[in-house]
């Protein structure tokens, strides 16, 4: 069980959007503090008394909910190598598929995914559209990676940036780190196999 929750992870607990969370904070009636870095922390007791006091339903407390993932990967074969990836994951990270963009557009919104995988065209504007699935994901925090072409990976500074970026096929074991250093937010000892997040 987790001592302490970030500010998204609090609100996908109660099932209430970060902004709404936030709310309550500024209300008193849910506790948190800032770690020295300045991110909200809500402690685990805090928690289970806010989830209480407004009858919230607890189940995912004991168990930390399985976490979307979110693939739109156009390249059958990295997309394979990403699926058995996130195999070593199970019960932590839950993969979606999606085909097309359209799919794709409306699962980022209805499905509130904790990560993102995302295969753009060829060409595409990559921080254009990092800007525009952050718009989408508001107010719940998401992480994306996007697997480019290696000739695709010039961004000037300044720029929105996803926060891993993977050129598939650059090395062994690509999909692998890639699915690692996308959750490495996740605690130590949750992945089933291999070299432990964190």
């Amino acid at each position: 069980m987790k001592q302490s929750y970030t500010s998204g992870e609090a609100a996908r607990l109660c099932g209430l959007g970060l902004t709404t969370l936030k709310r309550w904070i500024s209300r008193g009636a849910l506790k948190s503090y800032r770690t020295p870095g300045g991110d909200l922390r809500i402690l685990h007791r805090n928690l289970v008394d806010f989830m209480r006091d407004y009858d919230i339903p607890m189940h995912y407390l004991d168990e930390e909910p399985e976490r979307n993932v979110l693939i739109h990967i156009k390249t059958p074969e990295w997309r394979d190598k990403i699926l058995v990836a996130i195999e070593l994951w199970e019960g932590v990270l839950k993969p979606v598929v999606v085909e097309d963009d359209l799919e794709f557009g409306h699962f980022v919104g209805a499905l509130r995914p904790a990560y993102i995988i995302v295969e753009p065209d060829r060409g595409t504007d990559v921080p254009g559209r990092c800007r525009a699935i952050r718009r989408l994901t508001v107010p719940d925090p998401v992480r994306i990676a996007l697997l480019v072409p290696e000739e695709e990976l010039a961004y000037r500074q300044g720029e929105d940036r996803p926060e891993v970026v993977f050129v598939p096929e650059s090395e062994e074991g690509w999909a692998e780190l890639c699915i690692h250093d996308l959750a490495g937010d996740i605690g130590a000892g949750e992945r089933r196999g291999g070299r432990k997040a964190g």
